[in-house]
C-alpha cells in the first residue's frame, strides 16, 4: 500500500512561513500605532496640564515675559500634538495595509489546506475503492473454488 504524499507540501508550508511572517509584521505595525497613540495622549495630557498651571498662576498675575514663554510653550505643544496625530495616521495607514497583507497571506494558506484536503480525500476514496475490488476478486475466486 502506498503512502500519501501531497506534492504541493513545499509550496503549503512556504505558505505557512509567509503566514507567520506576515502576522509578526502586523503585530509590529500595530504596536507601532499603539506607541504613537500613547505619546499623543502624553502631549494633549502635559498640554492640559500646562494650561492648568497657567490657569492657576494668572490667579496671581504673570509677567508679561512669563506670559509669552508659556504661550511660546502651549504652542509648540499643540504643534507637536498635530504632528503626532499625523503620525498616527501614517501608523494607521502601516496597520491596514499590514492587515490587508495578513489577510492575503492567510487566504493563501487556507487555499493550500483545502487542496491538501481535497487531495488527500481522493487519496483515500481510490484506496478504498482498490480495496474493494482486491475484496471482491478474492470473494470471487472463493466463490468459484467452492462452486465448480
Amino acid at each position: 500500500m502506498k503512502v500519501f504524499k501531497f506534492n504541493l507540501d513545499i509550496v503549503r508550508r512556504l505558505r505557512g512561513v509567509d503566514e507567520d511572517r506576515k502576522k509578526r509584521e502586523f503585530g509590529d505595525a500595530l504596536r507601532g500605532l499603539m506607541a504613537e497613540e500613547i505619546l499623543l495622549t502624553r502631549l494633549e495630557d502635559a498640554l492640559m496640564e500646562h494650561d492648568r498651571q497657567v490657569s492657576e498662576c494668572c490667579e496671581k498675575a504673570l509677567k508679561q515675559q512669563d506670559f509669552k514663554v508659556n504661550e511660546y510653550y502651549m504652542k509648540f505643544l499643540r504643534m507637536q500634538i498635530k504632528s503626532q496625530k499625523k503620525n498616527i495616521e501614517k501608523a494607521q495607514r502601516k496597520v491596514d495595509k499590514k492587515r490587508s497583507e495578513l489577510s492575503e497571506a492567510v487566504k493563501h494558506k487556507q487555499m493550500m489546506d483545502k487542496l491538501k484536503d481535497k487531495a488527500q480525500e481522493t487519496y483515500d476514496h481510490d484506496l478504498a475503492l482498490e480495496e474493494q475490488a482486491e475484496l471482491d476478486e478474492m470473494t470471487s475466486q472463493r466463490y468459484e473454488s467452492t462452486h465448480p
